[in-house]
């Protein structure tokens, strides 16, 4: 009997070209009470060493300049009699972990280091080594049972191999297998020898832990009653995955004339065909067939977790209904043919819209559903049903034949409408049933004062896409004193609109917007221009040298061509570089920050003044 002494007295080298690596498990091995650890950074001593200590484990990293895992691994089999090598190999690569099975390593352990499991692999493989060679001390008694039992396993054997399920022998005393059916080797890939060298536990047969429950009959039985049937998967050969079985285990009628010899009997069934039509049914059950969408069911149960999680997070959730207009003229002319490929069309273009914390459904016929999470305002939802409006713009090719569609959008606010997923669907359903009635090819909300904030957002977003045309924004020049002088330093120049039939309006009501729409960098290019326009006005007005500082967006740096509309309307105006002054917030200058700097660079080159507005308040 191996005793938890004789476990933490075992002799023990890590072996890893990484000090704080073989740091950490030495630290890792020393608390937890072993006593003789040992550790080296260079593979090529492990032999001497092991000649000279005859460590109980080696724990092996695979990867080491010089000798790799597998040449040190080589190198140790000359000095074991009967090929057992006590080593535990350490690797981040799993498809390395079969290869250094195969070549002789007991057990693996991954990285980065879980310290529970390296732990217990440790102490686990500890002790199937010592009782390994406590074995080996009753050589001449071993050598002489295992001649009387050759017989009895060639026969075992052929009863094995007789039939197609995958047996596993294995030995009560080693904890290792002892002999394997042609069932198991064609199932997991392995020769019968590799089979062999792979510990139980390693191959997934069961853990340490229940196998010393099997050994004390918790779960197996003697004689011929069957034992529990539990489900894991076995490894394969060559790192192709695992197979899902069913385990049956059998603690074997011992001997009369050996009663302390004992094997366990391990019968697996491949479950893969079962397990994957069971899934196929699950997968029937929650999606639908057509589009592969999550169907009505599963949608509600999305529903449902994401308005308990923004409960949680204080978040406001949207729901939009959509329904393909015209859609009948379409399945009836077509057929149904023609209608379930627009419908397996527009399911694709739906979930391109869609953002990775949504979640997008198919409520039955043309009838879709869409699932927000936002975590500040509704506008969220409207441009997402934009966004779903503009992916049907262009035409579906069913078969040949060309469709032209247009989509009505119901949007329904949690917990703006309501708390309940039930009621929330159904409002939203009642507000794309507005959106058709209302001329369809739109979308609306289900609260009225939700619609009327949208719709006067939608109105001076529209206002806005003209004022540049209309030529209705104009500038406003701030002056620039130097506090010590009172003397005029500059101007810097206020965007305004002139909105016919609102009077002036202020950029916090429209800047905003600008930036969302992309608007902005066009307006910014006019602004640019019409600084160097009243530069050059004063000028002729023998006005000179007013310097007028700008401001810029971040979205001019990566979507416009700011350094060539700045040397455009330089020259188009005739003013010299050093009277322009560019103003960026230190946020814009961190996004997309190597493309701005160099913009920025090579415009200060040119002479332009470069200014931080705001500096302070953002990433200063």
């Amino acid at each position: 009997m191996i005793s938890l002494s004789d476990i933490r007295r075992a002799r023990i080298l890590v072996v890893d070209d990484e000090p704080v690596n073989v740091q950490l498990l030495e630290y890792l091995l020393k608390t937890t009470g072993y006593e003789n650890v040992s550790s080296t950074q260079d593979p090529r001593q492990v032999v001497a060493l092991h000649l000279k200590h005859r460590f109980d484990l080696i724990i092996l990293d695979l990867h080491m300049p010089g000798m790799d895992g597998f040449e040190v691994m080589e190198a140790l089999k000359p000095l074991e009699s009967d090929s057992w090598l006590p080593v535990l190999v350490v690797t981040a690569e799993p498809d390395k972990k079969l290869a250094a099975l195969e070549a002789g390593a007991r057990d693996f352990i991954g990285k980065p280091i879980d310290t529970v499991e390296v732990m217990t692999r440790i102490r686990n493989l500890l002790e199937v080594r010592l009782l390994h060679r406590e074995s080996l001390d009753y050589g001449s008694q071993l050598e002489r049972q295992v001649r009387e039992r050759t017989a009895e396993l060639a026969r075992f054997r052929g009863a094995m191999d007789a039939t197609q399920d995958a047996l596993f022998l294995i030995d009560t005393a080693s904890m290792a297998m002892v002999d394997v059916s042609e069932g198991a080797c064609r199932m997991l890939g392995f020769s019968r020898d590799a089979l062999l060298r792979i510990d139980p536990v390693a191959l997934g047969l069961a853990t340490r832990t229940q196998l010393e429950r099997l050994l004390g009959g918790g779960a197996a039985h003697d004689g011929e009653s069957e034992a529990d049937i539990v489900e894991t998967d076995l490894l394969r050969a060559g790192g192709e995955g695992s197979v899902a079985v069913e385990i049956s285990w059998k603690l074997q009628e011992p001997d009369l004339e050996h009663p302390a010899q004992r094997m366990l009997i391990a019968v697996a069934r491949d479950i893969s065909e079962r397990l994957q039509a069971q899934e196929n049914l699950r997968h029937a059950a929650s999606y639908d067939a057509l589009t592969g969408l999550p169907n009505r069911t599963l949608f509600f149960e999305n529903l449902r977790d994401t308005i308990e999680l923004a409960q949680d997070k204080n978040w406001r959730v949207a729901v939009l209904c959509i329904t393909l207009d015209r859609f009948k003229v379409i399945n009836d002319t077509l057929g149904t043919r023609g209608g379930d490929e627009l419908l397996r069309q527009f399911s694709t273009r739906l979930v391109r819209c869609a953002k990775v914390r949504d979640s997008v459904g198919r409520l039955g016929g043309d009838e879709f559903a869409l699932i927000l999470t936002m975590p500040r305002e509704q506008q969220d939802a409207v441009n997402m049903a934009n966004d779903v409006r503009e992916s049907l713009r262009m035409p579906f090719d069913l078969h040949g034949q060309q469709a032209a569609l247009t989509a009505s959008i119901g949007i329904a606010m949690y917990p703006d409408d309501t708390v309940e997923p039930g009621a929330l669907v159904k409002y939203a359903d009642t507000a794309m049933v507005r959106a058709k009635e209302a001329g369809r090819d739109g979308y609306r909300f289900f609260t009225a004062g939700m619609n009327v904030q949208v719709l006067a957002r939608l109105d001076l977003e529209l206002a806005l896409r003209g004022a540049l045309e209309d030529a209705q924004f104009v500038l406003h020049y701030q002056p620039k004193m130097e506090l010590n002088t009172g003397r005029i330093a500059g101007t810097e120049a206020l965007l305004r609109w002139h909105r016919p039939g609102y009077g002036l309006v202020y950029p916090a009501e429209f800047v905003p917007i600008m930036e969302e729409t992309g608007l902005v960098v066009r307006v910014g290019d006019w602004i640019i221009d019409e600084a160097c326009r009243q530069i050059a006005a004063w000028s002729a007005d023998g006005v000179r040298d007013v310097r007028v500082a700008v401001n810029v967006s971040s979205r001019q740096f990566v979507e416009g061509d700011l350094e060539g509309v700045i040397r455009d309307a330089l020259a188009r105006h005739d003013v010299e570089p050093g009277l322009l002054e560019l103003e960026l917030t230190e946020s814009a200058l961190m996004q997309n920050a190597e493309r701005t700097t160099e913009v920025l660079t090579r415009l200060k080159a040119l002479g332009i003044r470069i200014a931080i507005d705001d500096f302070g308040t953002g990433y200063s």
